[in-house]
């Protein structure tokens, strides 16, 4: 799956299927707008093969740099921060938490499992190289993707098991904290009110989507929302909109024969040379010649 299809947001990706619900990206960054902010009901590791960046995880922002490793919480929401000099490449695994989950009650389960399942611990976002165990967990990340890539026979049940190990290293070092703290709390108060606001703008792309809404949503002055929402994902509102109605049209342009007019009002541009110029703006290449270079690739791979 390229990039473009793995940036779709949590209501149009399935990662995986229901008898194996993961996938594993190998991911290549050359701009922040690639990366917006956006959430799964999935968890992710992430392992970085080369390049730095900053990533925000629920308001908290790291510095990453190769031979990190990234825990991504189910709900976390995540992004890249703005940032020109953005170079990076990595390895993604997108998984549900029901590979790990059991049917009997056992020590294991109440103790562990099911306090990750329901959301109520919190991890440390960032593992190195300096980081205690840091060797085992990321040898045990590469034998994962190894046993996904190569499929041998009983992959699956290789996998759940490296994923255990992953998460006994996890508790092992303490990685993981079951305290709630004041900021913490406050966090997860930010964090549900922009979910609502970035769920009203995925579900409304295509008509106008006004300021005073998204500020009556999260409940603040327009003046305050705006600043909460800058301060919270990178991006104005303004650039937040026009990026998820880029990346819907670039889908567009890929998958139909719509003119670009046509595609500039379908997701919610009201003045198609704006929306010609913000396309060009954030990809780098004019609508009509993002869809001919699709095309041409195509060519390539048939011949």
């Amino acid at each position: 799956m390229d990039n473009l299809s793995y940036l779709n947001l949590k209501e149009q990706v399935n990662h995986g299927n229901i008898q194996l619900p993961m996938e594993i990206y190998p991911v290549e960054y050359r701009s922040s707008s690639d990366f917006y902010s956006h959430w799964h009901d999935e968890m992710e590791f992430i392992y970085v093969l080369n390049g730095s960046s900053e990533i925000c995880i629920d308001f908290k922002i790291f510095k990453i740099s190769t031979g990190d490793f990234i825990i991504i919480p189910k709900g976390a929401i995540h992004y890249m921060v703005d940032n020109t000099n953005i170079r990076i490449s990595y390895i993604a695994l997108v998984f549900n938490l029901s590979l790990i989950e059991g049917n009997s009650l056992d020590f294991s389960q109440i103790n562990f499992i099911n306090p990750i399942l329901q959301n109520k611990l919190f991890f440390n976002n960032i593992i190195t190289c300096k980081d205690s165990s840091y060797d085992n967990i990321v040898n045990a990340f590469k034998s994962l993707v190894d046993c996904y890539k190569y499929k041998g026979y009983g992959y699956q049940l290789a996998i759940k098991s490296y994923l255990f190990t992953i998460f006994h290293l996890f508790f092992k070092e303490g990685y993981i904290d079951a305290n709630i703290e004041k900021e913490n709390y406050n966090n997860l108060i930010k964090i549900e009110k922009l979910k609502e606001v970035i769920k009203y703008i995925q579900t409304n792309y295509k008509s106008h989507i006004s300021i005073k809404d998204l500020s009556n949503i999260a409940k603040y002055s327009e003046y305050h929302f705006l600043r909460f929402f800058k301060n919270e994902t990178g991006k104005t509102c303004t650039q937040y909109i026009n990026n998820f109605r880029i990346e819907k049209a670039s889908l567009l342009l890929a998958n139909t024969d719509l003119s670009i007019t046509d595609i500039a009002y379908e997701v919610g541009f009201g003045d198609v040379s704006y929306f010609i110029k913000t396309f060009k703006k954030q990809m780098s290449i004019s609508p009509t010649k993002y869809r001919k270079e699709l095309f041409k690739n195509e060519e390539c791979i048939i011949k």
